[in-house]
């Protein structure tokens, strides 16, 4: 593991991370308390996002390890296609996530507007789901390696549920996240053990 790559690439990662939340406190939305002095009841801070958090300390450190550890094919034709499907998925993400943020807003959405924290929010999106793409679809020189797509898949199963978690009480746990988190789940596990069937 190149040591440099994994702490520059984690620094990058966490980076994003507190640029969202300098944007999210520049538009009023970093916290409870600024949501609730603009006189929303019903808004989502960045602070109360699950999925922030866990960028910051589950899919920052994973996408930092898998790039400081294995030669991804970023530049190959699987690579940039992988690339474009990563880019699809999270405009579509985005778009789904803007919909809901007209009736229940929050920090990266609200009212109509994608705010500049959703974007970048969306960037790391891209990123994560490029570089997880490529290692859990063999386009890594060496492959990775069985114990570590184990290891990832184990980290990566509550990512999933903290994806649509907010730290709040008025939070509920609604049908059509229960069955977003158990389809990503299953994505994640069927992927992994067709590759480990296949290594």
């Amino acid at each position: 593991m190149n040591r440099r790559v994994f702490f520059g690439i984690l620094a990058v990662g966490i980076a994003l991370v507190v640029v969202q939340g300098i944007a999210s406190w520049l538009d009023g939305w970093l916290t409870q308390t600024q949501i609730s002095a603009r006189g929303i009841a019903n808004g989502w801070s960045l602070m109360e996002h699950g999925g922030v958090w866990a960028d910051a300390f589950i899919m920052s450190p994973i996408l930092a390890y898998v790039a400081s550890k294995y030669q991804l094919e970023y530049y190959s034709r699987k690579g940039r296609a992988m690339l474009t499907v990563a880019i699809l998925i999270s405009l579509s993400a985005g778009y789904a996530y803007h919909q809901v943020g007209t009736t229940m807003p929050e920090a990266h959405t609200h009212y109509g507007v994608t705010t500049l924290a959703g974007w970048i929010h969306g960037l790391f999106a891209v990123a994560a789901i490029w570089v997880c793409g490529m290692a859990y679809l063999g386009m890594t020189s060496p492959r990775v390696s069985r114990s570590d797509l184990v290891a990832i898949s184990l980290i990566l199963t509550p990512f999933f549920y903290l994806g649509v978690k907010k730290f709040s009480d008025r939070w509920v746990l609604t049908t059509e996240a229960k069955w977003q988190i158990a389809l990503e789940i299953i994505l994640l596990w069927a992927i992994t053990f067709i590759r480990l069937r296949s290594a």
